[in-house]
This record gives structure tokens, sequence and C-alpha cells, in this order.
């Protein structure tokens, strides 16, 4: 649905349409009870169903929640609070004003109304004066000694090629009207304030360490907090007079200058680069405007200049000063090289402190390395960090990242469209605190990423004392938060993040979170499979009269939270809100998540479709509320399709709710339509050519999601394009570039189907493409051809495996071909530090049927990710008797880490009949008197594969009535369900371990 809208409008039509600014912008006005745009027709049935239960209606999720007194509450977090079904299609907007222009996204955010400036991004038309003479001399003539700038210096600038000299200039011509909107959004500032905000800002208003622990309510007079006259006190009152707006006008004008300067850098030819040998400069009052080198550039301890153009190589750039301001103004622009931005200071890298900066680094695959307000951030300013491309390194200590406090933070990763391929667009990002689309008072942050498998950590440095010593502040991933102490709103903090399967690990307060009356957004509108795990008050969790969304679109996701309150919670006159669109997914936590609301809060969580598993230690799960203040609380769960598990004993195709406003819905997944079977496809006449309209219709349905009501057409399509046989193949050629999931699966059918009667022409067509010179067709065709079983592509496969970029794809074609020779390979790819690579060599292994690989494959089941070892226990499960014995010698080696044993148990469950050991019933039921709760609760998951036999049967029984543990026990009495018959089995019915089995999460590893 998003990605539809997006490709519809243009920034214009965004602003036109006033998706989620400002009350002004979007009127709130509307009949009661009316349905939220975002919402499907099963949504809001189940949602009526649900509070129906309870005597309640949707008008009911809409009493007052803004009721403590706060000063420069934003609108959009009090529409929020008010309407909390309107809330999805906020963020839906909201996501696509970030996406086509994130300046114009803030601006509506802090309230900027209709005067947006131009669009932000993309490279202008021919530029002025560019191989004009008489234009150049005139713009000469503007700069001229009367301004203040020397001949000898003139003279310099005259020598270089056009469109360069051009590019100069026209900065110098700028910033005079740069500076005069600066000053102007500092021109109610006294002397004492900026001396304020210089010496205390940093460490008083942002060291969570300091400022948290310190927490002292202050005494109410008047219906307002009193603030004390100290330093953070006045410090935060000078910054609140900061005029954001303003400066958002004058890093519009610096992001015009940096996508001219790489539209300079384009155009000027190889020629003229070489000939080039020196930096050129023209110094203004502003600082030094530079061009530097087409070669390997370094710019030291002092910083490069405050205004330069970069034109190629692989940089460095080390100090303070680099691309960020301090009391000014900035413009890095960098045109391509793997660059290294090593910046450990204050205010660098798009990082500004009264001021404005833009960092625009046009490609390469950079590493960015930065302290406090870099990478995207400003106090008091406007920062802007713009990345178009590679595979980028993004660590940052806090305020970074897309983090704004009276002012406006952006990071922009983006991948041209040219250049997106599967194995492209890989970033990392790392901050310890306080960063990746953060927002606090008066501000808004934003980190947008465009494509790729990305991965975000936050946490890690700053212990959460008093209550939690052992965990850690994130304040990140989609993150706001007021200044409670001095009674001030947040701001609207934003991660948005548009394709790949991503990782988000955080520890308290992230994902899609806030506090005091801040908006915290995470939006994944991709279709891939993501993990997000964190510790508390996160993933769609508010606490404090503030509202927290998060939003994914599909794929099949796992949510873990260890310690609550969140995956759709909320606390004290909050809004918490997860809304999952698609995919077969896993929500586990301890307790105090999953739709469940405390203290007059609204939770809510939403799961579109899929067969899902919703699990926790303890109650207060899964549609649940608990009064307080003499007000209701409203905690609700809805689930819409598929066939779903409870742990809280919520029953599929049920409605609840609990005397404490908890409610919800699991509506059951309905019949499929009795509808007529579909027409047999078209068989083409002789010599008939399949028109390319035609392929390009039933490709487009062919490739859809295979699910819900697309199925017949998707089935249809599929049929007709194989009856076109070996005149589809030339067409279907063309697709094998487009790497997605849903037209891999289409062409696999497909081609399938095809090779049914003319496998030779499918074989020589995967033959070809496994040569060809796209990246995407050969990765591809490697699949393809593992899916296939193309033997004939057995010497291309293992080619492939020794090349690092395609090695990926060709292990599961090695695996799926039983290539002997690849073991070496896979086995290697299994023992990978990057957890992701080392999942795809132990599947590979595992389809290999090698039993040379069994000493791998157990080593594997002590790695440190759950989805290793769970491949791993597969893997060893397939290579059937040879694994048998030490699975078990594992499962009952008490001396071995509780994961490894659960892990082996694991595989022992999925072992064929034939290759089960004599007497392993036995020797499972034993394991049900083991010391450790995961472990009984493992061999029960075991025993439930032995329907019909007596010896699982009767002590499987016992155990579930008798167990000491009630989470054991009620995971034994499900596997009992499942060995009579009454469960469907599923091999990840086991128990789930803390994030404390994640020891990679933030210690940088893979």
């Amino acid at each position: 649905m998003v990605r539809r809208t997006l490709l519809g409008l243009g920034a214009l039509a965004l602003v036109a349409c006033g998706g989620g600014g400002s009350g002004a912008q979007e009127p709130e006005a509307r009949e009661k009870g009316a349905a939220p745009s975002a919402l499907s027709a099963e949504e809001e049935q189940a949602l009526d169903l649900a509070l129906g239960m309870a005597g309640l209606t949707r008008g009911d999720l809409e009493f007052r929640k803004d009721v403590y007194p706060a000063e420069g509450v934003l609108p959009v977090v009090r529409a929020a609070l008010a309407q909390p079904l309107e809330a999805f299609a906020r963020a839906e907007r909201r996501a696509a004003r970030a996406h086509v222009a994130p300046l114009v996204w803030a601006w509506f955010e802090l309230g900027g109304g209709e005067a947006v400036p131009g669009g932000v991004g993309g490279f202008p038309g021919p530029l002025p004066g560019d191989g004009d003479t008489k234009g150049l001399a005139l713009l000469l003539r503007d700069v001229a000694p009367d301004k203040g700038f020397a001949q000898r210096e003139l003279a310099r600038v005259a020598a270089l090629p056009n469109v360069l000299r051009y590019w100069v200039v026209h900065v110098a011509l700028t910033l005079p009207g740069v500076e005069a909107n600066c000053a102007e959004a500092l021109g109610a500032l006294t002397a004492e304030d900026r001396r304020l905000i210089e010496s205390w800002g940093l460490r008083h208003v942002l060291a969570p360490d300091e400022e948290f622990p310190n927490f002292r309510p202050r005494p109410v007079q008047g219906g307002a907090p009193v603030a004390r006259p100290d330093a953070e006190a006045a410090t935060l009152a000078a910054l609140l007079k900061v005029r954001v707006l303003k400066f958002a006008e004058a890093a519009q004008s610096l992001c015009t200058l940096a996508w001219e300067g790489a539209y300079a850098r384009q155009r000027t030819s190889d020629k003229e680069l070489k000939a080039l040998r020196t930096r050129v400069g023209l110094v203004t009052r502003y600082g030094a405007i530079a061009i530097g080198g087409a070669g390997d550039d370094v710019y030291g301890e002092t910083g490069a200049p405050p205004f330069l153009l970069e034109l190629g190589g692989n940089d460095v750039y080390r100090g303070r000063g680099t691309g960020g301001a301090d009391r000014g103004i900035r413009l890095l622009v960098d045109s391509g090289g793997d660059d290294l931005y090593d910046c450990p200071g204050e205010y660098s890298l798009g990082g500004a402190l009264l001021g404005a900066a833009v960092l625009l680094d046009t490609g390469g695959n950079d590493t960015y390395r930065g302290g406090l307000v870099t990478q995207g951030a400003a106090i008091a300013g406007v920062g802007l960090l713009e990345d178009c491309g590679g595979e980028d390194d993004y660590r940052a200590e806090r305020h970074a990242q897309g983090a704004g406090l009276a002012g406006i933070g952006i990071l922009w990763d983006r991948e041209p469209q040219a250049t997106r391929k599967r194995e492209s667009g890989r970033d990392r990002y790392q901050v310890a605190c306080f960063g990746q689309g953060f927002a606090r008072t008066g501000g808004a942050g934003l980190l947008l990423d465009e494509w790729g498998n990305d991965l975000y950590q936050a946490g890690g440095a700053y212990p959460y004392r008093p209550a939690h010593p052992h965990r850690h502040y994130s304040h990140a991933q989609g993150y706001a938060i007021g200044i409670r102490e001095f009674g001030h709103a947040g701001g609207v903090g934003m991660l948005l993040d548009l394709a790949g399967s991503d990782r988000y690990l955080a520890e308290m307060y992230a994902q899609g979170a806030a506090c005091w009356y801040g908006l915290g957004v995470l939006a994944d509108l991709g279709s891939g499979d993501d993990h997000y795990a964190a510790t508390g008050i996160a993933q769609g969790g508010a606490v404090h009269l503030a509202a927290g969304v998060l939003l994914d679109e599909g794929g099949d996701d796992e949510y873990v939270l260890s310690d609550g309150l969140g995956q759709g919670g909320a606390h004290d006159f909050a809004v918490g809100i997860l809304h999952d669109r698609g995919g077969n997914d896993r929500y586990l936590t301890r307790a105090g998540a999953q739709g469940i609301a405390l203290t007059n809060g609204v939770g809510l969580l939403i799961e579109r479709s899929g067969d899902d598993l919703y699990a926790g230690h303890t109650g207060h799960l899964q549609g649940a509320g608990r009064p307080g203040r003499g007000l209701g609380s409203l905690g609700i769960l809805l689930d819409c399709g598929g066939t779903d598990r409870y742990s809280e004993g919520r029953l599929e195709g049920a409605t609840w709710a609990t005397t404490d406003r908890g409610v919800g819905a699991d509506l059951p997944t309905p019949p499929a339509p009795s509808a007529a079977a579909p027409a047999p496809p078209r068989v083409p006449g002789p010599g008939e050519v399949l028109p390319p309209e035609e392929f390009e219709h039933l490709f487009a349905e062919a490739s859809l999601w295979n699910v819900g009501e697309a199925r017949p057409a998707v089935a249809a399509a599929r049929a007709q394009l194989v009856a076109w046989g070996e005149r589809a193949l030339p067409a279907l050629r063309g697709k094998l570039v487009l790497w997605q999931p849903p037209i891999l699966l289409a062409l696999d059918e497909i081609l399938s189907g095809i090779a049914r009667e003319k496998r030779p022409a499918v074989v020589k067509l995967l033959l070809e493409c496994l040569s060809a010179p796209e990246p995407p067709v050969r990765a591809s065709a490697l699949l393809l051809s593992g899916k296939l079983g193309v033997r004939e592509a057995s010497e291309a496969v293992l080619a492939a495996l020794r090349e690092p970029s395609m090695s990926r794809f060709a292990a599961p074609a090695a695996g799926a071909l039983r290539l002997a020779e690849a073991l070496p390979v896979l086995q290697a790819m299994a023992g990978s530090a990057d957890w992701t690579e080392a999942a795809v060599g132990i599947r590979a292994l595992g389809a290999l049927g090698d039993a040379r690989a069994l000493p791998t494959l157990l080593a594997a089941l002590g790695r440190p990710v759950f989805q290793l070892r769970d491949a791993a226990a597969e893997a060893c499960a397939a290579l059937g008797k040879e694994a048998a014995g030490p699975l078990l010698a594992r499962a009952e080696d008490r001396t071995l880490a509780s994961p490894i044993r659960a892990a082996a148990l694991l595989g022992l469950a999925q072992l064929d009949a034939a290759a089960r050991p004599a007497g392993l019933p036995g020797r499972l039921a034993g394991l049900l008197a083991d010391p450790e709760p995961a472990i009984r609760a493992a061999a029960g998951d075991s025993l439930s594969s032995f329907r019909g036999d007596p010896a699982a049967r009767e002590p499987l029984e016992r155990a579930a009535a008798a167990d000491p543990d009630p989470s054991a026990r009620r995971r034994l009495a499900e596997a009992l369900e499942v060995l009579s018959g009454r469960r469907p089995r599923r091999t990840d019915e086991r128990l789930f371990s803390n994030l404390a089995e994640y020891p990679e999460l933030f210690g940088g590893g893979g």
C-alpha cells in the first residue's frame, strides 16, 4: 500500500495534501468513530468485535490523555493522543513525506505550515553559466573586490574548468543569504544565552547517565511545573528561543549547493581533473571555499575547509569541523570513493550547533566515525548527512544519526535505482544513545535508509540506573522524549527503512517508542524478514503522555522484548501501537507486552495476516489492561488471519475481554471461496508470438505475493506463462535482474512448469544467465539452478562459490545439487562470524547430505545466535542416523549450556523415523526430570513427534500435569496436544531464550 502511494506522489503533492505535520494542515474534525484509513476491513471487524465484548466502541479510545501541563506540545503529538486509531494513517503519510523530501517532512512536523522551501535532493538541470563565458564574467563581477574578495583569489578561481568555477562563485553568492537566515534563527538569543548553550548544552542536557538518575519532580504552582533557576533550566530556555524553521531555510540553500557541486563533478572531464593538481579556493568572511583534488586526499586534525567540493578518490577526514557546524555554516560534498570520516569529537559530519551543516557523499563504501552531535544531528540548528549509495558503516557516541534538540537532524542513506542490487546497500548503524531517528524538545530527527539488509544497534554505554543497572539506555530507532523535569514536551523522532531484511537491536527505550509528549515512529516498509530485539519500553511502546508507533509492512518477522513494556504497550496516558501487515511472525517477551495498557494508556497490537506465535513467560499479556487513577486502560490485540498460537490461553478464532479492560479478537481464517474452477490457460497457436504487453501483464500478476485473495490470479497467470512454454523464455530472462522474493518464487514455478516439456531450453537459459555480466541475474540463475536440479550448472556453481560476492547464492545451489566438492567452502561459510552468511552455509550443508559435515554442524549448535542453532539442528537431522547418536549425547550432557542441549533436542525431533535410535522415546522421557525448565520443555517438544507411541504419551501426560515451573508446564501441555493430534506441529515450538543469547548485540560481532 505504502509503495503504491509513494510512486504516485511528488513532494508538492505531499505538501498540498497536508499529511501529518500540524493541526493547520491536517484538520482533525471528523465523525466520531469514523474508520481509520490505514485499517483493513478485517481489522475494523476485529476491533469492533473485541471492543463490543467489553461494551466499548472506538470512541472510547479517544478519552483525554494530555492531562498534565507541558510547554511546546506539537500538534501531531496531541492528535496521536486524542485519536489513536488515526495514527496509522498519519504514520503512512509521514513516511511518504520523509521519503520524498526529508527536510520538508521535518518542517511540517515542527509546524512549518505551507511556506515550504523548494524540493530537496536530485540533480538540478543545466547550470547557469555552464559553457557561457559571458554568464561567468557576470558572476565574477558580482564577487569583485568591492564584495571583499582579492583579485589573486579570483584569478585562481578563474583558472578552474567552467562548471567548477561556477560552483565556487555560486557558493560565494549564496552564503550571505544563508548567514542571514542563520542570524535570524538566533536573533532572540543574548550573549548569555549563547554562552549557556555552548558550555552546558552537551554536558547537562544530553548525558543520560547524569540526567535521569538525578530526576527530581518539581513542585507545581498554578498548574505548571516550577523549574529551578539553575544552568539546566536556563540552557533549555535559551534553546527554545531558537527559530528552527529559519535554520531549515538556510539548510535548504546548502542542500541546493551540495547537489550543484555533485553535478559539477559529474560534468568535469577526466582531462580537466588531471590538470587540477592543487586545491584552489576563495576566502570569504564565512570561511574558505575550496575544491579538492581527484586523488586520495587527507584532511588532518585542523579539518577540511568550511565549504569543500572533493572531486573523488578514497579520502580521509580527521579532526573537528569536518562537514559539521560549531556556531556557523558548513558544507562538504565528496564525489565518490571509499572514504573514511574519522571525527571522534563534537559537531562533525553534518552535525550542527547554532548553525547549519550539510555533508553530501555521492557514493562508495564509506566509514563514518563520530562522537557527539554528528552524522546528521543538531542542537539549535539543522544538520544533514546524505550518502548516495554503497555499503556504509556509521558509528557514533550520542546525539547522532538523525537527532534533533531544538533543531533538525537527518541522516539519509540513499541508493540510486541504477545501482540497486540484491547484495548492495547493506549498511550498519551503531550509536550508544540518542540517535537513529531521535528527537527531544523542539526537535525532529530522521534516519532514512532506502535499500539493503541493514543492521541497527543502539545501547551498551549508559546504565539504566537505578532500576536495571545491567541494562542500558538506547533512546534510539524512532524515539522521542521531552524534558519532563522542566515541563517541556518532546519532538518527533523517526526511523524509516524502505527495503530489505533488517535487524534492529537495542536496549531501553527504542524502536518506535516515546516518553513525555514525544512521538516516536519506526516504519519498516519493505517486505523482508526483519528481526527486532530490545529490552523494554520498545517496539511500539510509550509512557507518560506520549505516542510510539512501529509499522512493519510484511515478511516473516520476529519481535523479542526481554523486560516489557512494548509490542503495542502503553502506560500513563500514553498510546503505544505495533501494526504488522503480513507474514508469519513471532512475538516473544516476558511480560507487559503484546497489546497491553497500564494506568490510563491505550496499547494496540494489530497483526494483519499470517501464522503467528505470541509467547510470554508471565501474565499480563496479549490484550490486557490495568486501570488506575479512577480511569480505565485499554489493551487491545487483534489478529486477522492465519493459524495462531497464544501462551496466555487465547483461542484461535475467539474474542475475549477481561475485567481490567483488556480485549482481543482472533478472526478465524475464512474458508476458501467455493468459486468455479479457474478456466484452463489458453494454448497459444503454432508460431504465435507472446506480445510484450501481454507478458508484462501476466508477469505482474504472477509475481504478486501468493496469499489471500491474490491466489487465483497468481495461479492463473503462472499457468498461462507456462502454456507459452519456450516462447516465454526470452522475456523471462529479462526478469532475472529484478531480485525480489515474489519474483524469484514466480520464476521458480514458471520455469519448473516449462521444464516439464522443454527442459533443454530452460537449462540453456540458466547456463547463459550464469555467465551474465549483471550480478542479480547470476545470483537468480544460481538459486534457480539449485531449485530446478540443473546438474549441468555444477561447474558454474562451484566457480561462483569461490567468489565472495556470489558465494551466498551459490551455496544453496551447491547443497541442492549435492556437489561434494563444495564441502570445504560450505564448512568455512558455516563458521563465519557473519551470522547471516553462516546460516546460508549451515543450511547448504544439511542439503548436501555429506556425513563429513557433521562435526561442523555439531559445533554450530553452540553458536550464540539462536537462528544458527535452529539451522544446525535441522541440518543435523537431515544427515539421518549419523547425527542421531551425537545429538542425543549432547541433549543428555548436563555440563553443556541449555541453548546447546535445547538445539540438540530440536534436531532429534526432526529425525526421520528410520533414523531414530532404538529406545529414543524413553531417553527423551528421562529428560522430563531435568533440572532445567527449558530442557524439560524442549524434551516435551521432541516427544510430541512420536504420535501413537505410549512410551512418549504416558510420561508426557505426567510431566504436563506436575512440572513445577508454570512456563514449562504450559509448553508440555502444548506438546501433549501435538502428540494427540489436537494441535499442528511447528518446529519452532520451544522456549525462547532472552537477549542473553545474543552476546554480539553490543559487542560489535556479526
